[in-house]
């Protein structure tokens, strides 16, 4: 709240990297937080296979779960562009880091 971010210039190339960057911060920290949920949500799963060998889910409960992980899965796989670079950057080496 309230953070103020200063640019030692005007150059719009300057802005727009530093707009791409925090979008895709932004972006990132979003499936982060999906993946997560989804991992909490699906974990005690296995712990408790692992430490009793059985679970009181239903084979539809389970395929549910299976279908939700492989879901979030397919998502990351198809957005794993996220932390590539616009390609404006290429373009010039001067907006490439040395």
């Amino acid at each position: 709240k309230n953070d103020v971010i200063r640019l030692s210039s005007n150059d719009p190339y300057q802005k727009f990297s530093l707009s791409y960057a925090m979008a895709q911060s932004a972006k990132l920290f979003i499936w982060e937080m999906r993946v997560d949920d989804t991992i909490n949500d699906v974990k005690y799963i296995p712990e408790r296979l692992a430490s009793t060998g059985k679970t009181d889910l239903t084979e539809k409960q389970i395929s549910k779960m299976i279908g939700k992980v492989f879901i979030e899965r397919t998502q990351v796989n198809l957005h794993s562009d996220i932390l590539d670079s616009p390609d404006f950057l290429w373009e010039d080496d001067i907006h490439e880091p040395a």
